[in-house]
């Protein structure tokens, strides 16, 4: 796969199509919950061409039970946010037209946590190291979010 989202009753992953050359080499599987499954062709997205298919039974994905605490102290979200995971799959060192040579970049996660006020996210290594965190920011026209008094 190239991309994978999965949230609560929500999951979505795209896939190419090997030897696919048509304007729609992907295909796209979508569950909802209450929905079930669906599953449509498309172009997979504005990079999609040039991201390097992960093999999503080579990760860990016993990491997500250290990298989800890591995320919750670092976004500081009170309540119970909603999270997303998503997985991009790496990024070929062939896609550009240069005259040197671009590195591969490997697959990434992230976590995202939206409390329906803020939003904040945290990128990882599929190894579960974290490489960058975003600190929750507001939404344009949301409320802003209330605070206990002491």
């Amino acid at each position: 796969m190239v991309f994978l989202h999965v949230s609560a009753g929500y999951a979505s992953a795209t896939v190419p199509l090997p030897g696919d050359t048509s304007d729609k080499p992907f295909e796209s599987h979508t569950y909802q919950s209450g929905k079930g499954w669906s599953s449509y062709r498309s172009h997979g997205g504005s990079d999609s061409a040039e991201r390097i298919p992960e093999d999503l039974s080579k990760i860990d994905w016993n990491i997500l039970e250290e990298l989800y605490p890591k995320v919750n102290e670092k976004l500081a979200l009170p309540g119970k946010p909603e999270r997303t995971l998503t997985l991009k799959a790496g990024l070929s060192g062939d896609r550009y037209d240069l005259s040197f040579k671009v590195p591969e970049t490997p697959a990434e996660l992230t976590v995202e946590l939206n409390d329906g006020t803020r939003i904040g996210w945290v990128e990882a290594r599929t190894d579960g190291a974290i490489t960058e965190v975003n600190l929750p920011v507001q939404y344009a026209f949301s409320p802003r979010p209330t605070t206990a008094s002491p």
